[in-house]
């Protein structure tokens, strides 16, 4: 890629065409100017039979070998051995990922692997004892460890979760995630190498030793030699099958089959090509698969026996191991020859040659995720991630490292253009060059193209483009038309014609007969053309250096750029998808022309068209593109958009979309060095990513390392369904790295145990044994910490206890993610401490600090890359109070304070006693005082309860008073009241005597007529006498109805008639009293009111008290002189919701603030002594509160009057 921007620099001048890049589509671009430009000149057309002809060269086939300075045109992907078979495609360099002693295993040399039940992988090496891999880091085990030997030959894990290590030269070492425990010949053990290690379905533990076999059925060791049956004595491996069958391969001796009771040998001289047998395994179907020293492979049904040697394609006959994977595949590791992978039908190998590191492979094993491991003698463990993606390069036959030019011949046949390197042609087997030497015109080539016709096409650098017809190499330049020699891109349209985008010169179209070339006086944007794409509508688009893209009708052209929307005005790849949306990759993001814009375009009429949006949607690193330079786009069988960038390529998805709406495009995964994947940076350069007939996609690289890159896309995913184990690796304490086997010594049963696990734990955390010192401060700073036990596999305490003064905590945790381990993301929270959950992190260690006592939950969750997410781990403790805080200090606190109050007891107990002798002397003298006072008592108590009598009728007299001074003051008003009616009767009386006396005249007379006047006027007058009379009696049946007690008998009363009357009563009783006395009176009476149920006469006494009081307060007021006073009472109702209101308001002195509240309290007035009882208000509050349910409250401001306020329920 660097190569050809360093070329594109000197070519073409930047400055005149680069334009600013727009990175960030804008959401609300307006008035954005589509210009169709004609024509405006004709373009030049060249007519071959005019012109100068083409160069031809006819190919020079054959092969030469000239040693060190000259090449061999043809390389096959095998070495020089005869009679291999070829396989259906030659591998390139597997994805391969190397782990060796640099990244922390024990040793290079590999003997054995192990899976166990969390997915960790186990590894037995050659002098650097065991390592456990748990997808991040090795932990490993040796002899300092208490391993029995650090050469380990097997490994099993058994039913209980113990792992057996089968060693060379000490027995068998078990490991219980705490301690190893070592077995020997000194134990039982048939030998003391231990080749095997199997575990049958009824537990029993058979190990496969140098001196024979021992079955251990958990307490007993039981041998079998030569002398049980056994065909010899040195067991390399052991199979159960699945009817239960153990069969036992040995060197020297053939296999050897037990059933339980004997054993039956197979041996060369009936079926194996060879007595030394190295590997057993039963694959899916029930074939027992035989590996031999140096013979190949056997396989046995049941009836037959089939081999495979070198001559069927195995790697090599020399079988170290056997091993299935999960896809019924048979992989045999080789001594020698690298691997070999049978599915059945044929083989594949791999070896050095295409990314193995060692071609000794003693073991295999397949993780959870479908990746096979190797464990080779001398280069570590390579796992190998499955065929999806593969690197070929100079190592593998490629010409040069550096492809930009991909594409594929009618025979399948795939061929590559080089920069420097010619061309080769690649058969899947082999690949063969091209070049100078063979008649090729120029050995840089950009860009391949196949005709329809089957021809290949090259563009090259200042070379014109190349034709190729299978024997011939045509040529063509500028001297024969070609608007250009530098080809950056080539197309065959639907019509047949030919398009070739060039550096300066435009494009040019070549129908096989002439050169027809368009460039920036035809409408082009600009005269460097980086790639030419046609769409559904025989529409053809260019992309430019720094000026747009550019889309041909066959008349017009229409140029886009980035005040269009487009990403950038540098253009490298244009693809049409499926779903006819347009893509292009820019140097600043990937643009999309949607199907709907881009029939919208289809169907401009005008020269210059308005629209009110962005024609482009962007898609930048912001939505998960690896990077924003896109060099390539390319769509898939499956509809998967692929994207080439500077950093990879990834995958672009579609979502379901409504129908005429735009689609949501995803990146679904990226494959890139950050992701496990050997892909760097995309060629530019039209075909640099190529999809072939087989639905496999091809990308040239920039890297000398990867080259070319094969990537098949139905074998990139193995979708696990087991989602991440997690699991705490270690336990910090105040950022310090504890021992906690121990701190946990004593509740050890077994000092010797302890001492080994504590040696281990040293070893894993410090890679030595600590001195006596060392662990001797541990203790003293740590071993007030608390805990129950300590977890096998990882030491980690159990229910935790912390001081208050050790209260930080530190997590180092990790998911057994064995694959890709980097990409796990974690989510934590401590409860208690945190208030949600943390952000999601690949980070693995976390630290609590300054926690305050309590019970903390520490919660733990991760997703792998494949989105799987984890069962959340658990783990609590808890933190220990300071001293002072704790439960037994607060004990301590009341039991002081108890024993304060006790001892105080006691002491006033003590007190109390003395003084109680001097109590005692003191009472019988006071005694009797007492007795002498009793009498005395006895008198005042009799005193007492006469007064109290008294004050009872007192009381009583004084509320009578009150009724009788109210009734005082209301004969008082009667008596003005009865006056007036008294007066006519005494009027109308005299009257009537006299016209008595006048009639008895006139009758004497005998003047009726006039008789007859006078009875009229007596008559008259006799009826006024009664109605005055009436009127008199009625006032008097008041005052008698005021004089008598309360009844609780409630009776219809007009209220407005109620207040009139006793407002007029209680003005002229005052008036009668004080002559001098004189006032303004209001009433305001609600004639909505009507009647009410109530005891008029209790509700008269309140108005009468109330009015008496506002007259009083008036008149008093008054008697202070003020010149501009003028006394005023006023009564109104009022008709409320609920209720009825009667109001008595005053502009007396008012009440003074701080006696309002004690206004209604019985015997409180604020007249002078003799003119009140203080009852009124009381008497007046009961009535009204109690007696109707109603209130009664005071509304006073000082010095401007009162107002009482009576609210009677309706």
């Amino acid at each position: 890629m660097s190569s050809l921007i360093f070329i594109m620099g000197i070519i073409i001048s930047i400055s005149a065409c680069k334009q600013q890049a727009s990175t960030d589509m804008q959401a609300e671009m307006i008035n954005i100017s589509i210009q169709k430009r004609s024509l405006s000149k004709e373009p030049t057309i060249y007519y071959l039979n005019k012109v100068p002809s083409p160069r031809v060269a006819r190919v020079i086939d054959r092969e030469t070998y000239i040693g060190k300075n000259k090449k061999m045109t043809k390389h096959s992907f095998f070495d020089s051995r005869t009679n291999l078979p070829i396989p259906e495609e030659a591998q390139g360099k597997g994805l391969f990922t190397t782990y060796s002693s640099d990244d922390g295993l024990a040793l290079d040399q590999i003997y054995c692997s192990y899976k166990d039940r969390s997915g960790q992988l186990w590894f037995g090496t050659n002098g650097g004892g065991v390592s456990r891999f748990n997808g991040k880091s090795f932990t490993n085990f040796t002899n300092l460890h208490g391993l029995a030997s650090n050469i380990v030959w097997s490994i099993l894990e058994d039913q209980k979760g113990n792992i057996w290590f089968g060693t060379d030269g000490n027995g068998v070492s078990i490991y219980d995630g705490k301690v190893f425990t070592n077995y020997s010949t000194k134990h039982g053990l048939s030998g003391d190498i231990v080749f095997s290690i199997k575990e049958d379905r009824k537990g029993n533990i058979w190990l496969g030793t140098s001196g024979g076999i021992t079955k251990y059925d958990g307490k007993v060791f039981t041998r079998f030699t030569v002398s049980e049956g056994l065909s010899n004595n040195v067991v390399k491996d052991i199979l159960e099958d699945k009817k239960g069958n153990l069969w036992f391969a040995t060197l020297g001796g053939g296999v050897n089959r037990f059933d339980g009771v004997a054993f039956a040998r197979v041996q060369s001289k009936t079926a194996l090509n060879s007595d030394t047998i190295r590997s057993l395994h039963e694959d899916a179907q029930g074939n027992i698969w035989m590996g031999t020293n140096s013979a190949g492979l056997t396989k046995y049904d049941g009836l037959e026996f089939t081999s495979y040697t070198i001559k069927d394609g195995l790697a090599d006959n020399k079988v170290m191991t056997i091993e299935g994977d999960s896809k019924g595949n048979i992989w045999i590791g080789t001594n020698g020859g690298g691997v070999s992978k049978f599915d059945g039908k044929k083989f594949i190998n791999y070896s050095s040659n295409n990314g193995l590191e060692s071609n000794r492979v003693p073991c295999i094993i397949e993780d959870d995720r479908g990746n096979i491991w190797f464990g080779t003698f001398g280069g570590g463990v390579n796992k190998f991630n499955g065929n999806g993606f593969s690197n070929y390069t100079i190592k593998q036959g490629l010409p040069n490292n550096i492809i930009y030019g991909i594409t594929e011949d009618l025979s399948g046949n795939l061929w590559l253009g080089s920069f420097g390197g010619g061309i080769c042609k690649y058969d899947r087997k082999s690949f063969t060059s091209y070049s100078t030497d063979q008649g090729l015109f120029n050995n840089n080539i950009y860009c391949a193209k196949r005709d329809s016709k089957g021809n290949i096409w090259f563009g090259t650098f200042e070379g014109g483009v190349i034709q190729f017809d299978g024997k011939h190499f045509t040529n063509y330049t500028t001297v024969n038309g070609l608007a250009g020699d530098i080809i950056f891109c080539i197309e065959e349209d639907s019509k047949g014609n030919l398009w070739f985008g060039t550096s300066t010169g435009g494009v040019s179209k070549f129908d096989g007969k002439s050169f027809v070339n368009y460039n920036k006086e035809q409408g082009l944007p600009g005269n460097g053309i980086f790639c030419i794409s046609e769409d559904s509508d025989g529409n053809i688009w260019f992309g430019s250096y720094g000026n747009g893209i550019s889309k041909f009708d066959g008349k017009n052209f229409t140029n886009f750029n980035t005040q269009h929307g487009l990403a950038d005005n540098t253009v490298w790849s244009i693809t049409e998808d499926s779903k006819r949306n347009i893509w292009f990759g820019t140097q600043q993001g990937l643009s999309m022309l949607s199907k709907n814009k881009v029939s919208l375009l289809h169907h401009l009429t005008t020269n210059d068209t308005i629209l009110s949006q962005p024609l482009f949607q962007t898609y930048t690193k912001r939505n998960g593109l690896p990077d924003n330079f896109v060099t390539q786009v390319l769509e898939g069988n499956n509809h998967t958009l692929y994207i080439g960038t500077n950093l990879g390529i990834c995958e672009l998805n579609s979502s379901t979309s409504v129908k005429d709406q735009e689609p949501i495009w995803e990146v679904k995964k990226v494959f890139n060095i950050a992701t496990g994947y050997p892909i760097k940076d995309v060629n530019a350069g039209q075909g640099a990513m190529f999809l072939d007939s087989k639905g496999i996609i091809w990308v040239a690289t920039g890297s000398e390392k990867t080259g070319l890159v094969r990537v098949d896309p139905s074998a990139l995913y193995y979708q696990s369904s087991n989602p991440p184990a997690l699991i705490i690796q270690h336990l910090k304490i105040n950022n310090e790295t504890l021992i906690w086997n121990d701190l946990d010594s004593m509740s050890l049963e077994s000092r010797s145990n302890h001492n080994k696990a504590v040696v281990i734990e040293e070893m894993n955390a410090f890679g030595r044994q600590l001195n006596d010192d060392e662990r001797n401060l541990l203790r003293n700073r740590f071993g007030k910490i608390d805990f129950s036990g300590i977890r096998n596999w990882y030491a980690i305490p159990e229910n935790l206890v912390l001081p208050y003064d050790k209260n930080s905590i530190t997590f180092e945790f990790n998911a057994i993610e064995i694959d890709k381990n980097y990409l796990v993301k974690y989510q934590y929270i401590l409860e208690g401490y945190d208030k949600e959950w943390s952000p999601w992190t690949n980070k693995t260690t976390v630290s609590f600090g300054n926690i305050d006592e309590g019970t903390y939950t520490f919660r733990l969750k991760a997703q792998n890359d494949q989105g799987l997410m984890s069962e959340p781990l658990m783990y609590t403790f808890k933190v220990l109070p300071p001293w002072w805080r704790t439960w037994w200090m607060y004990l301590f606190y009341v039991g002081t304070v108890l024993g304060l109050i006790v001892f105080l007891f006691r002491w006033n107990n003590r007190r109390i006693l003395a003084q109680k002798k001097n109590l005692e002397a003191k009472i019988i003298i006071a005694t009797q005082q007492i007795r002498e006072e009793k009498e005395n008592v006895e008198i005042q108590r009799q005193i007492a309860e006469d007064a109290l009598a008294q004050l009872k009728d007192t009381q009583a007299q004084l509320i009578q008073s009150e009724k009788m001074a109210s009734l005082g003051e209301l004969t008082a008003g009667i008596a003005h009241e009865i006056q007036n009616p008294l007066n006519f009767v005494n009027n109308f009386s005299e009257v009537s005597a006299e016209l008595l006396e006048e009639m008895k005249q006139e009758i004497d007379k005998g003047n009726l007529a006039d008789v007859k006047d006078i009875a009229g006027d007596v008559q008259q007058n006799l009826q006024k006498i009664n109605y005055h009379g009436k009127r008199a009696g009625d006032i008097v049946k008041g005052m008698l109805q005021h004089s008598r007690s309360s009844t609780v008998q409630k009776e219809p009363v007009s209220i407005n008639a109620l207040c009139d009357e006793y407002c007029r009563l209680a003005y002229h009783g005052l008036k009668a009293k004080d002559k001098t006395f004189n006032a303004s009176f209001e009433t305001k009476f609600d004639e909505t009111i009507g009647v009410i149920q109530a005891m008029p006469q209790e509700i008269g006494r309140v108005i009468l008290n109330l009015i008496n009081n506002a007259l009083y307060a008036v008149n008093e007021r008054k008697k202070l002189g003020e010149e501009s006073y003028e006394p005023l009472v006023s009564l109104a109702t009022q008709k409320l919701e609920n209720s009825i209101s009667i109001t008595v308001a005053d502009n007396g002195m008012g009440v003074p603030e701080h006696i309002k509240g004690k206004i209604f309290q019985p015997f409180f007035t604020t007249k002078p002594t003799g003119e009140g009882t203080g009852l009124g208000l009381s008497l007046s509050y009961d009535i009204i509160t109690k007696g109707h349910a109603g209130k009664l409250s005071l509304e006073s401001e000082s010095g401007k009057g009162t107002k009482f306020i009576i609210l009677l329920p309706l």
